[in-house]
C-alpha cells in the first residue's frame, strides 16, 4: 500500500458573486461555483444580531451546496453590514445607497463577514470576521457623486473597495483581514483549506 495522502476533494464556492470569486482566485486553488439557492430573506427577517446572522447565512449556503455535492468541500460566505447602528441590505437604488453612506458617515460602519466550510476532508467550520470602517466627513454631495460614479447598489454598505475611489471614502479601516471587507476572509479560508489537504504555500 502506498503511504501517499488522499487528494483533497473538489472545492465548490457556494456563491455566484464575482467579488468572492475574484478573492478566491488569489489562493490559486481550482474550484467551481454554484448558487446555494437558500432563502436568505426568511433568516434575515427574524435574526437581529449581525454576527450571528452572517454566520448562519454562511453555514446555510455551504450546507445547501454540500447536500447536492456530497463528495466536495463547499465554501459559503455572507456579509452583513451595519450602518449607523442598523443592519442594511443591498440598497438596490442610488437613493438608498446614498442613505446608507450618510448613515455610515454619521454613525459608523461595521461589516460582519461569515464564512463556513462543509464537506469531506474538512470538518464543518464556521466563523465571523468583523471589520470597522470610519468614513471621512464628506458632504452629501460628495457621497452622491461617488454613488453616481460607482453605482454600488449591489453592495451592502454601498461602497466598493475594489473600484476607483472606494478606499478614498475612508479615514480608517480596522480589519484583521482586509479581504473580509470585500466579502471573503482569505486568511481564514487559506488556513482551513491547507488543513483540509489543499496545496497552498
Amino acid at each position: 500500500m502506498s503511504g501517499a495522502e488522499s487528494p483533497a476533494p473538489p472545492l465548490i464556492l457556494a456563491s455566484t458573486s464575482p467579488y468572492r470569486a475574484m478573492l478566491l482566485d488569489r489562493l490559486g486553488v481550482p474550484y467551481a461555483q454554484q448558487s446555494p439557492g437558500v432563502d436568505e430573506e426568511a433568516v434575515t427577517a427574524v435574526m437581529t444580531d449581525p454576527a450571528a446572522l452572517a454566520e448562519r447565512l454562511a453555514v446555510m449556503k455551504a450546507a445547501a451546496v454540500a447536500e447536492r455535492n456530497p463528495h466536495a468541500a463547499c465554501l459559503g460566505s455572507d456579509q452583513v453590514a451595519v450602518a449607523g447602528g442598523e443592519i442594511v441590505s443591498k440598497p438596490g437604488t442610488p437613493e438608498r445607497a446614498l442613505a446608507q453612506l450618510i448613515a455610515a458617515r454619521d454613525g459608523g460602519l461595521s461589516l460582519f463577514c461569515g464564512v463556513a466550510l462543509a464537506g469531506p476532508g474538512a470538518r464543518r467550520r464556521a466563523t465571523v470576521v468583523r471589520s470597522d470602517l470610519t468614513l471621512h466627513p464628506l458632504s452629501d454631495d460628495r457621497l452622491r457623486a461617488y454613488v453616481a460614479k460607482v453605482n454600488p447598489v449591489d453592495c451592502a454598505g454601498s461602497f466598493k473597495l475594489e473600484e476607483p475611489g472606494g478606499l478614498a471614502l475612508f479615514e480608517r479601516i480596522d480589519a484583521a483581514d482586509w479581504t473580509a471587507v470585500i466579502g471573503l476572509p482569505l486568511l481564514t479560508v487559506a488556513k482551513w483549506l491547507r488543513e483540509a489537504g489543499y496545496e497552498l504555500p
